[in-house]
């Protein structure tokens, strides 16, 4: 957060899909800019249903019963947007929508990068499906790299713990 230059947003940001296939959702979880479309596929030849929330609010609900159907919605607001199939319970995913083109999702080690940020001071935000949202403060020098280590040891404790 708190980018005000720098690069354009990458292409895939701007035409995201989620695929329903063998009853899963491809991808589980992706980034997406904010005011683009993202295309809600049915590739199985059984009824879905698939319904975004952001937060409490549902932001659509629609029956996909056709195999091969496409629907296409604009999502206008940054954050992150929960997946799942009222059909089948099991289907579950997730959408991080961006507004700037410096975000990564980690690879299978929970190692990530992100390229060409201008110097300067930002907010991080690291999300996890399960357990929450950490925010960092960093300051990205030119010319050098930046590391930030984190674990979610806050956040598993917090999960822990009884209310």
């Amino acid at each position: 957060e708190g980018v005000k230059r720098g690069k354009a947003m990458p292409t895939a940001a701007q035409n995201a899909e989620i695929d329903q296939k063998k009853c899963e959702y491809s991808p589980h979880v992706q980034v997406m800019a904010v005011n683009s479309e993202i295309a809600l596929r049915n590739s199985d030849p059984i009824l879905h249903n698939i319904q975004f929330f952001q937060g409490d609010n549902s932001l659509f609900n629609i029956a996909q019963p056709v195999q091969g159907q496409v629907n296409k919605h604009k999502l206008e607001n940054a954050g992150t947007i929960y997946v799942e199939c009222a059909v089948h319970g099991w289907m579950q995913g997730n959408v991080v929508v961006v507004d700037n083109p410096y975000y990564a999702v980690t690879d299978e080690n929970g190692k990530f990068s992100i390229t060409d940020l201008p110097p300067g001071k930002y907010q991080v935000k690291i999300w996890h499906e399960y357990l929450g949202e950490l925010t960092r403060d960093v300051t990205v020098n030119a010319k050098a790299e930046t590391t930030l280590n984190e674990d979610f040891k806050d956040l598993l404790a917090k999960k822990a713990s009884p209310a």
